[in-house]
This record gives C-alpha cells, sequence and structure tokens, in this order.
C-alpha cells in the first residue's frame, strides 16, 4: 500500500512533537525506524501538540529571556539569538525552548537584544523544510546545501503583552 504525500507529512509532524513516533523515509516511501508507531492522518484529526505544551496554533502568552545563539549547527548560522521561552500562560515549562525570533509578526514588536525579557501573545505553527531523500537522483546537475526533508514548528508572535 502506497502512503499518500499529506498522510507522510502528517506522520513526520507527529514524530517531531512525540519521541515515541518516528518515520525514516526511503526512495520508494516511508519505511518505520527502530520499531516505532506511524501515526496516520487520522489519528490527529483533533490536533497536533507543540514543543509549547499546547494544539499547534493555540494562542498563549509567552514570557522568557532572548538568548545568545551558541548552536554549532550550520543551519542556525545566520540566527544571532534565540527566543528562550520559560513560560506559557503563566505555568513555568519543565525545559526552556527555544525559538528564531519571529519573521511573521502582527503588530511589528521591535527587535529584542540578548538578554531582554520578552512577554508575547502568540502561537506555534509548523511546516516542513529541507529536501527529500534522492531528490538530487532526479535533478540534471541542480545541486544546492539543503537540510534534510523534516517538519519544523516556528512561532508567530501576534503583540508584545505585559
Amino acid at each position: 500500500m502506497r502512503i499518500t504525500a499529506l498522510a507522510v507529512g502528517v506522520m513526520v509532524m507527529i514524530s517531531a512533537c512525540n519521541p515515541d513516533v518516528e518515520i525514516k523515509s526511503d526512495r520508494m516511501g516511508t519505511q518505520p525506524n527502530d520499531g516505532k508507531k506511524l501515526v496516520t492522518l487520522a489519528q490527529i484529526h483533533n490536533g497536533v501538540v507543540g514543543r509549547l505544551g499546547q494544539k499547534l496554533g493555540t494562542i498563549v502568552t509567552i514570557r522568557g529571556q532572548v538568548v545568545k545563539n551558541r548552536s554549532r549547527a550550520k543551519a542556525h548560522s545566520d540566527v544571532p539569538f534565540w527566543l528562550e521561552v520559560q513560560s506559557v500562560n503563566g505555568r513555568r515549562l519543565a525545559q526552556p525552548v527555544l525559538f528564531r525570533f519571529p519573521s511573521l509578526r502582527a503588530d511589528k514588536p521591535k527587535t529584542p537584544q540578548i538578554g531582554d525579557r520578552f512577554a508575547y501573545l502568540a502561537y506555534e505553527g509548523g511546516g516542513f523544510t529541507g529536501t527529500p531523500d534522492g531528490l538530487f537522483d532526479h535533478l540534471d546537475g541542480e545541486f544546492y546545501a539543503t537540510t534534510s526533508f523534516h517538519f519544523e514548528t516556528y512561532l508567530h508572535v501576534l503583540k508584545q503583552t505585559r
């Protein structure tokens, strides 16, 4: 049975949010990795919990601090700092969550500086980025630097709050 691209995408999205679910793709489709369960589109019809512990698309108040980018990952080399989210709707997170300062902002809040504290009304969204396995096998010498195909969450800031 062949799995559609939409279902594959949803399964990878769940993988990003749940360490018990992982998808590994190959040129023929998707294969479960390390015996972890596949998740179908029907199973996530009611939503997906993101890194903030809320359903993706839920508007929340986040608070935290702007921290220096200490990542050595090449994919993060253009990120000068991270928003370290420490609490959501007044509840302290067990582990802070790092997000890029969003490029999509409703009220265009001023760009914070390292060390600044912040409070924003925001929501976590998600999408796919990168290049699927085997893509360059189908291109005639058109190679470029990229990351592997994966689901990634991001932050939409609606406005600054108190």
